[in-house]
């Protein structure tokens, strides 16, 4: 007799060899379950806010230098790939698309405004963020700092912006 270890539970079975009365048909055609898993689904493909920020991307980067008049840093490219990757690692899949700004100094800030809560990020560098999180319903709430390589706060922020869509 088999026996499954993992759980002491009954031997594993063929759920059809259990049903193979005379009533019982094995049908001829099974519908599989839609492909979400990640391994087998691009990211891009299941994140819906990616196609606005590449769109938003896409027009910062063909902004020339000195784009608002007074001597702004073009941003470069590795600025834009740096955005990307930076918000594959703190976005959920079905979040809301940041609002995507070039700043001054050549590099990005991202902001979200959501049913009284700002999150703004300024990109400082590809391991630095100056983060300010406003709470207008709970101003006690609020907070800003400055985020290195540990994104927790980001993501739990993004979160708290996500949830009053």
């Amino acid at each position: 007799m088999l026996v499954d270890a993992s759980f002491g539970g009954p031997p594993a079975t063929d759920y059809f060899s259990l049903h193979s009365s005379s009533g019982f048909h094995r049908p001829a055609f099974v519908e599989g379950a839609p492909n979400t898993d990640p391994a087998m689904t691009s990211f891009d493909a299941l994140a819906r806010w990616t196609e606005p920020v590449r769109t938003r991307l896409k027009w910062i980067e063909s902004l020339p230098p000195n784009w608002d008049g007074h001597d702004a840093a073009k941003v470069s490219r590795q600025a834009l790939d740096q955005a990307m990757l930076f918000l594959k690692k703190v976005m959920p899949l079905a979040g809301p698309a940041p609002d995507i700004g070039p700043t001054k100094d050549g590099q990005l800030v991202f902001e979200w405004h959501r049913r009284g809560a700002d999150l703004e990020i300024r990109m400082r560098s590809p391991t630095r963020y100056e983060v300010a999180f406003d709470d207008l319903v709970e101003p006690e709430r609020s907070w800003e700092t400055i985020v290195g390589t540990n994104l927790r706060r980001i993501v739990q922020a993004i979160g708290e912006i996500a949830s009053r869509s």
